[in-house]
Order: C-alpha cells, then structure tokens, then sequence
C-alpha cells in the first residue's frame, strides 16, 4: 500500500478541498478563488476559515428525471434547519449564495405547500452548509451537487453533468418504486426500466472513465414511500412514525424524545441517537428483505455485492402527502424518514475512514518491521562474516 505523503492530507488543518471541483487546495485568508483550471471559483470564506476547517462531506445525487431528487434535497435542509431541537447545541449555516437561496426557497416551499420545479440542464451549483456539533458525527461540510435527472438517462452519464461522481466516494441513488410499478397513477406512460438498470448504468459510467468500484458507498433513497402499494405494514409504520420530524416540529421536543427512550434511561442525545440508529438499522434489514422479492431488485443488490459496493436502503416520504399537479400539496411540508439517508452516508463514511486508517497504521507498522528486521540482518551478516 502506497503511503500518501501529501502535507495537507497528513497536518489536520493545513489543507481541504475546494467544494466546487473537489480538488486539494491549502487553506491561505488570502485564497479567494480556487487555483485549479477548469474551476477558478470563488471559495467561500466561512468555509475557508482556518480556525474553523472542519472535514468536508461531499455527496452526488444519481437519478432519473421525476424521481425525487429535488424535493428529498429540500426536504433534508428543512430537516437539518430544525434539528436544533434534537441536538442542543447543533449550527448550520448556508456559506454560499447558492445555498441561501436554497434555503430561501425551502422557506417558501414549506409554508406555502409549493413544489420546487425540477433541476435544469447546465445549473452548476454546489450547496454548502457547515453543520457543527451533529451527534455523534461532529462537524462536517456538506457539499452537495444536484443534477438534472436527463443527465442520467444516458448509459454513460457524462461527468461534466455530474462532477462529484468520480471524486467522492458517497452517492444517493433515487429511486422512486411508484414510478417504476405504477405510472399510471402518475399519468405517466411505462417504459420498461427498472431499478437494476440503474445500476448498471452507475457501473458502467464508473468503469469507462477508470473510477475504482471497489469501495463505493450508496446509499439508496427509495423515495415517494407513502405512495408504495404493497409495503409491507411494519415498514409503513416505520415511515409514518417519524420521532424525529415530530421532536423537530414540537415545542416540546425534550417530551418526545424522553418517550422515546426506555423507561429510566438517561435522557440525552447520545442515548436517543444511538436508539435511533438501532431502529435504522432493524428497518434496513427489512427492507431489504422485502425488495429481495422483487427479481431487479435482488439483481440490483447482487450487482452492488460482486463490484464491491457498499449499500444502504432508507424509505422517504419528501412531502408525506400527494402533490396536485400544478397546484402543490394539499397540506404543508410533512417529511418522513428524510434524515436517514443522511444519517446512513455519515456513518458509512465514519467506519470507511476508521477502517482506512487502520489499514494505513497496519501499512506503516509492517514497513517499519520489515525494515527494521533487514537492518539487524544486515549488521548481523556485517558482524560474523563467513570464513
């Protein structure tokens, strides 16, 4: 294993990304634009604070067009603006005017029950929030591209639509089960697809440009899940009893996490979260299970199993109601389960760079060894010399 000697990726602090193109840059206060070609965007100087560099968290979105891509992105920074209520001392801040207007555009979106339109060809925005004090994960930057769903219904997505697909190693694969099994509710004409092929189309695009597979984190957003017919009922019920949507939404969120937590355990956020994502993980499991019924389905998981990529399955509801073609939703915003994706990608993310950097140490211990084993040959032989 080849050591990576880079200074900015082995000083904490010396050196990060530019959240645009992903590529190394140093951290100066005199860097205001990124030096790479191709790029030469501003960088935001929140993000660029040195006193304040937390890791970045980059995540590409991957999709087909009315698959709810858009409408899971609005309702996840909805979700992040409230789980103040849930972690105490947790911040956000949009640091790029991208993401102030996304935010702008949440606010509206959620007390007026309006749609966000869908993502256009050649929008090139990245969204930047600086979450702090997230538990357990801390601080990350998330960095997030959305791309226009005809940017995937090529068998080879080109990368210029897509720019974090080959640099970041997390993706969110929508995938929207009443679209596929039932577009005739949605006024849609059928087209054959199905979800394995999706996938195949995400090896593909990775292995025509020489993108190692290996290692590949996806986390797979089953999105419009209230519209799902035949979901089985425990996992129904998993969706709709959304603690955290109703903690974040209720002036007393302490009462609801409180019942949520056994009889008599100590009612702090680490014991909540750690619950939380015991019961993330149960529902996983099952639903995996329930879509290994389903031929593409299991043939999707098996694909992701023999290219080495890692998967995790989570059910969303962006709006938890149905939305009136040209008229919006008939309540506000009511999301469900949104926060799990974001949740399952942090702690891949988490364990990825445990295991990392275990395996470095192990490199580096081996390296040491061996030469330290050569060199005590080496004087040994120097020391008695054969006759």
């Amino acid at each position: 294993m080849k050591l990576d000697l880079n200074p900015y990726r082995l000083v904490p602090g010396l050196g990060t990304v530019c959240p645009f193109c992903l590529e190394r840059i140093p951290r100066r206060r005199n860097l205001a634009t990124c030096p790479h070609d191709g790029c030469h965007k501003e960088l935001p100087a929140l993000y660029m604070e040195p006193k304040t560099a937390i890791p970045h968290f980059p995540v590409q979105v991957f999709g087909w067009k009315q698959h709810g891509k858009t409408a899971y992105l609005t309702a996840l920074t909805l979700m992040l603006m409230r789980m103040n209520n849930v972690w105490n001392r947790f911040t956000w801040a949009p640091v790029t005017e991208a993401s102030q207007r996304m935010v702008q555009a949440v606010n509206i979106h959620e007390r007026e029950g309006s749609m966000p339109p869908s993502t256009p060809m050649g929008v090139d925005d990245c969204y930047v929030m600086l979450l702090r004090k997230m538990e357990p994960w801390r601080d990350r930057s998330l960095l997030i591209r959305d791309c226009p769903g005809e940017a995937f219904e090529k068998f080879q997505v080109p990368l210029e639509q897509a720019p974090f697909l080959h640099r970041t190693r997390t993706l969110f694969m929508f995938i929207s089960m009443p679209d596929l099994l039932d577009p005739e509710a949605e006024n849609q004409r059928f087209e054959g697809r199905t979800m394995d092929m999706l996938m195949v189309g995400f090896l593909n695009t990775l292995q025509s440009h020489g993108v190692r597979l290996r290692g590949r984190r996806v986390v797979v957003v089953l999105s419009k899940a209230d519209r799902i017919r035949n979901l089985p009922p425990g996992l129904r019920q998993y969706l709709v009893d959304d603690v955290l949507w109703a903690a974040s939404s209720s002036p007393e969120p302490d009462r609801i996490l409180r019942d949520f937590l056994p009889s008599g355990a100590a009612p702090t956020a680490q014991a909540f979260m750690e619950k939380y994502l015991a019961a993330m993980a149960q529902n996983e499991e099952a639903i995996r299970q329930w879509l290994g019924r389903n031929n593409h389905a299991k043939n999707f998981i098996q694909l992701a199993q023999e290219y080495r990529v890692e998967l995790r399955f989570s059910l969303t509801s962006a709006t938890g109601g149905q939305a009136v073609p040209g008229s919006g939703l008939t309540q506000r915003w009511e999301p469900r389960r949104v926060i799990d994706p974001f949740f399952w990608a942090l702690d891949m993310e988490r364990r990825a760079t445990f295991r990392a950097r275990l395996a470095e140490l192990w490199s580096t211990a081996v390296a040491f060894a061996t030469r330290t084993k050569d060199g005590l040959t080496a004087r040994s032989n120097a020391s008695n010399p054969r006759l």
